[in-house]
């Protein structure tokens, strides 16, 4: 009897250690790819990457449809820790975000802002569709008092020919004009 008391008793230890390991073990980022958003009012036709950057590290190409100049990059961990964004040119912005990954198909992510107007905080929710084709984002920021300064729902489409590229603008603004889906006729 003792010695069946001492194996479950090394067993739990085993498990207790154990378990707290896969339990934050790092999931992989459900948005890694490229998203283009859909046509709805109110959209405004981006177009995010989400790049695996390995060892965990995500790098986040925002509004990547816009000129070299005024593109944005987060590179975050996903890991509940914030890390600053970064302009075009290196250079940090005002903007930090981090990022969680709740399971295969949602992400919590979180901004913060350093200004003394307008939206100081902002938080929302990332959700990947069943077939993995659709995402949709939500996103809230609200000001230095916690008033709501914006609300905004965002919808995409996987575009699975990958137009990142990173040495050539041009390819990639090609590969960009020729995967847009066409404009519903009004």
């Amino acid at each position: 009897m003792n010695w069946f008391n001492n194996k479950r008793a090394s067993w739990c230890m085993i498990y207790a250690l154990c378990t707290p390991l896969a339990v934050h073990a790092q999931q992989a980022d459900p948005r890694v790819g490229e998203w283009r958003e859909g046509h709805y009012a109110g959209a405004v036709g981006l177009y995010m990457i989400y790049e695996d950057l390995g060892n965990g590290m995500t790098r986040t190409h925002n509004a990547e449809n816009l000129a070299i100049a005024n593109r944005l990059h987060d590179e975050t961990r996903c890991d509940g820790n914030f890390y600053p964004r970064i302009n075009a040119t290196g250079e940090a912005t005002d903007v930090s975000s981090s990022c969680t990954i709740i399971d295969a198909r949602t992400v919590r992510f979180e901004q913060r802002r350093d200004a003394s107007a307008g939206w100081v905080k902002g938080e929302g929710t990332w959700i990947l569709s069943d077939d993995g084709q659709y995402s949709v984002g939500s996103f809230l920021r609200t000001d230095r008092d916690g008033k709501v300064v914006e609300l905004v729902t965002r919808s995409f489409k996987r575009n699975t020919e990958n137009c990142l590229n990173h040495e050539d603008d041009a390819k990639f603004r090609e590969c960009l004009v020729r995967t847009a889906p066409p404009r519903p006729v009004r």
